[in-house]
């Protein structure tokens, strides 16, 4: 469900506060065509954004106890912090107006 959501809208920020948002989305878009059984974790040399993306609750679900970002938990936690930003007219579709 990520991958046609991602290819499909063109997303555009201008408040700096949410541009973890933005980061984390371009790292899905850069880890779309990898398998999740290939790696159901990030590299460990990516910078993943957690602050701003990923809510304390989350964060043990998200992180595991060496320190590596799951992927599936990180998705979702993107995904609700795009659809507040959304909410809140922070983060806009390119195109969406017409």
């Amino acid at each position: 469900m990520l991958t046609p959501l991602l290819k499909a809208l063109t997303l555009k920020c201008n408040n700096t506060a949410y541009r973890p948002v933005m980061d984390a989305i371009d790292l899905l878009q850069r880890y779309l065509e990898q398998p999740l059984k290939e790696g159901a974790f990030f590299d460990a040399a990516e910078s993943v954004p957690l602050e701003g993306v990923v809510p304390d609750q989350w964060r043990a679900a998200v992180v595991d106890d060496k320190g590596r970002v799951e992927r599936i938990p990180y998705e979702l936690c993107v995904l609700v912090s795009l659809r507040e930003a959304l909410r809140r007219r922070e983060i806009w579709v390119v195109g969406a107006n017409r």
